[in-house]
């Protein structure tokens, strides 16, 4: 994981070697960064979270990654026709997610990292 940021922006570091220049995007890669990655108890790839912080953030700002399903184009066409023309479902639009007990000690470090 890394910092990305446009060719159009002037960057000073002092450690040049580990920037990666991709599709005309710096990366710089971030050390301090933590990912904490759940896959539901159901096995299903598809069902996954990745909490995402940075252990010297001030603000205490944890970013969280959701898989969405994928559905075939006409799908996502139809979607988003009745989008456009204002439709909403009653019951809005879920999927779940259920925690593995394994996973209690990674998800208590994120909630340990938000009360710090």
């Amino acid at each position: 994981m890394g910092v990305r940021f446009s060719l159009g922006v002037l960057i000073k570091f002092s450690n040049m070697e580990n920037i990666k220049v991709k599709d005309e995007e710096i990366i710089v890669p971030c050390d301090d960064s933590v990912n904490e990655l759940f896959i539901c108890q159901c096995n299903n790839v598809e069902h996954q979270l990745i909490f995402s912080y940075f252990s010297d953030d001030e603000d205490k700002d944890v970013y969280v990654s959701v898989h969405l399903s994928p559905d075939s184009f006409w799908k996502r066409i139809w979607n988003s026709i009745k989008y456009i023309f204002g439709y909403r479902c009653m019951f809005g639009h879920f999927d779940e997610f259920i925690f593995k007990k394994q996973d209690a000690g990674k998800l208590q470090r994120v909630v340990d990292f938000l009360k710090s």
